[in-house]
């Protein structure tokens, strides 16, 4: 306050920020750091990460040389009021020729 514009008897500190700060590298696998008041969250969305700061793997699905379906219907009464989704999916495979992905709307 010593350094104010206009000096004032009417101003005095008030709380002091974060103890806690984000930096860059906290949050790990591309998670993204929250500043709270006096800590921090990581935002694990959009990784296939979980856990306090993003190094837990996520639920995996694995299939074998069969064909493997995943389905999610949201139940009746949790159902989203969105326009838009943002979905994050990943997909490693061993094999040279392989279909990944393919959406189906009916």
């Amino acid at each position: 306050l010593d350094d104010a514009v206009v000096p004032s008897s009417l101003v005095s500190p008030g709380c002091d920020g974060p103890s806690t700060k984000c930096s860059h590298n906290i949050c790990s696998n591309r998670g993204v750091c929250v500043q709270q008041w006096n800590s921090y969250t990581c935002d694990c969305d959009m990784t296939s990460y979980t856990g306090p700061r993003c190094t837990e793997e996520s639920i995996a699905y694995e299939f074998g040389p069969n064909r493997g379906l995943v389905t999610y219907v949201f139940p009746e009464d949790r159902r989203p009021e969105m326009k838009s989704d943002v979905l994050a999916l990943g997909f490693i495979t061993d094999q040279d020729d392989a279909v990944l992905f393919r959406v189906d709307s009916g």
